[in-house]
C-alpha cells in the first residue's frame, strides 16, 4: 500500500491483443509510445490491493483505489478527477479511426480519447504539432471550462496518482486498520478477528 506516482501501475504484457499494432502507429506520440512500451493499460493497469473479510467466503474486496486529483485547483475551481482507466490497446486502436475520420469534437481540435476520468470527463491525448503529447479532460468535471490541460504528458499524469487506503469502506465493515494483516505467500490482506 501506499504507492506512488508510476508505482501503481503494472508493467506491460507484450502478448495483450492490439499491443504490436499500436506501438508500430506514427500517429502518436514519442511520449505516450514510450510509456505503453512500459506500463501496462486497459483493464487491470493499475496496482490495488484486495481483502477477504471472512476466511470461509473467501469473498475478494477492493482495499485501495487510486486517486489522482484529489481537490486539485485549476484556475478559480477545484478538481476532483482521478483515472478510471487507459482504454485497452484495441481500443486506442478504435479511438485512432475516429480520429482520422474526425468524428468527436475532440478531434477536430487535434486529440485522440485515450480514456475515462471518474466524474464524467473523457482522458484525451494530443497528436498534432501545436499539443503532441499533451493530457488534456473534456466534459463536466469543472464547471467553468469543458476542455482544459491537465500535464504535459503521461507520465507526469501518473506522477499524480498515489494509492489510498479505502477508509470508509473499513469503517462500513466494521474492521479497523490494525485488524488487517498479509501473509508472505499471498497477494491479498486478511482481517484478524478479535479485540485489537
Amino acid at each position: 500500500m501506499n504507492r506512488i506516482g508510476v508505482e501503481v501501475l503494472n508493467q506491460v504484457d507484450k502478448t495483450v491483443e492490439g499491443f504490436a499494432e499500436l506501438i508500430k502507429i506514427q500517429l502518436l506520440p514519442p511520449i505516450f509510445l514510450n510509456f505503453i512500451s512500459i506500463y501496462k493499460i486497459g483493464y487491470d493497469s493499475f496496482k490495488t490491493e484486495l481483502i477477504v473479510l471472512n476466511d470461509e467466503a473467501m469473498d475478494f474486496y477492493a482495499l485501495t483505489t487510486i486517486t489522482t486529483y484529489d481537490g486539485v485547483m485549476m484556475g478559480d475551481e477545484e478538481y476532483f478527477g482521478t483515472i478510471d482507466q487507459v482504454f485497452p490497446y484495441i481500443k486506442i486502436l478504435d479511438e485512432i479511426e475516429k480520429y482520422k475520420n474526425k468524428k468527436e469534437y475532440w478531434n477536430k481540435m487535434g486529440f485522440i480519447q485515450i480514456g475515462l476520468i471518474y466524474e464524467g470527463d473523457v482522458l484525451l491525448l494530443g497528436v498534432e504539432d501545436h499539443n503532441r503529447d499533451e493530457i488534456w479532460r473534456y466534459g463536466q468535471g469543472l464547471l467553468s471550462n469543458v476542455h482544459s490541460k491537465l500535464e504535459d504528458n503521461i507520465f507526469d499524469l501518473f506522477m499524480r496518482s498515489k494509492e489510498i487506503l479505502l477508509q470508509e469502506d473499513l469503517v462500513d465493515w466494521g474492521v479497523k486498520p490494525i485488524q488487517i494483516y498479509k501473509l508472505l505467500s499471498e497477494n491479498f490482506w486478511r482481517v484478524r478477528k478479535g479485540n485489537i
